[in-house]
Parts: structure tokens; sequence; C-alpha cells
């Protein structure tokens, strides 16, 4: 999983570091503060944290919206790839942790029938 996030982090950073566009205000000094929108690729930590956000499925559209209007339509193929790729391996994840968690319960009770049989 972390290897996954860690390649989708990379390639947004390549492809959309630095392209959102930033709002700037004045401070109460005069000096002009610019903030860059919370799910953008521009450091290696915000990216993956966006990544993990889709994965997640936690206000995807937020983020696939912000890179449409800063980038154009074909942007719009990134988080849809990652939305499938983080849903198919979440789901992976999930069902190898119940059927494991099922097959040792499944030995378990067997072991309680065998001790049984031996009384």
């Amino acid at each position: 999983l972390l290897l996954v996030i860690f390649v989708f982090s990379l390639v947004g950073m390549t492809m959309f570091g630095d392209t959102l566009e930033k709002e700037c205000e004045e401070d109460s000094d005069g000096s002009t503060v610019c903030y860059a929108p919370r799910a953008n690729y521009d450091s290696m930590f915000t990216s993956a944290v966006v990544t993990f956000q889709i994965f997640t499925m936690e206000n995807w559209n937020e983020v696939m919206y912000l890179l449409i209007v800063n980038n154009g339509y074909l942007s719009a193929i990134f988080p849809i790839m990652t939305l499938l790729v983080g849903g198919f391996l979440m789901m992976n994840i999930f069902l190898a942790i119940l059927i494991d968690n099922y097959s040792e319960a499944v030995k378990a009770e067997h072991e309680k029938k065998k001790l049984k049989e031996r009384r």
C-alpha cells in the first residue's frame, strides 16, 4: 500500500506540482501572502496525503475539480486512475484480512473437534 501511495504521489508531483492556483491576500502589514489549496501536489508529504485521500474516497471529487480547473479536462484521468487502483487495492487488502481471519477460525474449530474426539 505504501509503495503504491509513493508511486502515485511521485507521478502526481511530476504532473501537477506547482500547477494549482494559489490564493493571495494582503497581510495586516501590507505584504502579500499566498496560500496553495489544501489538496495540492507541491511536496511529497501533501502529495502522499492527497493520494491517500483519493484512495479512501474522501472528497476525491474536490481534488479532481481543482486539477480540471487548473490543468484542463485531461487531468481528470489521474484522480480516476488513482481511485480505481486504490479502491481495488483496498478491497484486496480487506478481503485478504477477512479470508485470513476466516481460515484461522476454521482451524481453531477443527482443533477443538480433534480435542473433543480424543477425550
